[in-house]
């Protein structure tokens, strides 16, 4: 019997070669999964957020680790006004706060975010201007971009 390439006796070479064409055409002739539907059926599953649109939904479990989306599943819908209440409630009786003062010294570009994100998303006094407040905020954030470490400041300054 002849010896091909492999060193394997020709007869046996062109049955595992027979065998690989037919399991190759048994999975070619099988449909493929719809991955995107697979990730939308599993996202409706597991992120308890169904009732957000599907664009956004998978922009904030894109965003968030694992754990923190178990955290977010179990807190309960409920919480939400009453953290609202609380807040009007601690605004009331300090109309002076300032969310600045919470994070101290910023000396990281990772901090000066955190703190842009909180002046962006915190509720202020319905008396004052909301924009004003934002706007105040900003600039004392964006007075603190030269204490940065140099690396970090040009981040910093897109970032404001």
């Amino acid at each position: 019997m002849p010896i091909n390439r492999t060193g394997l006796p020709h007869a046996a070479a062109s049955t595992s070669q027979t065998e690989e064409a037919s399991t190759s055409q048994a999975q070619a002739s099988r449909p493929l999964p719809d991955p995107l539907r697979a990730q939308i059926e599993q996202d409706e599953r597991f992120d308890r957020l169904s009732s957000i649109p599907r664009d956004l939904r998978r922009e904030i479990v894109r965003r968030l680790e694992p754990r923190s989306m178990a955290r977010l599943g179990s807190t309960s819908r409920e919480m939400a006004p009453v953290a609202r209440e609380e807040m009007q409630a601690f605004m009331d009786r300090n109309p002076c706060y300032d969310l600045l003062t919470d994070f101290g010294e910023i000396g990281s570009g990772e901090r000066l975010r955190a703190a842009l994100h909180a002046v962006t998303h915190f509720p202020y006094p319905a008396d004052q201007d909301r924009s004003e407040q934002i706007l105040r905020r900003y600039g004392r954030l964006a007075a603190r971009i030269p204490s940065l470490p140099r690396a970090q400041r040009f981040e910093a300054f897109t970032a404001v």
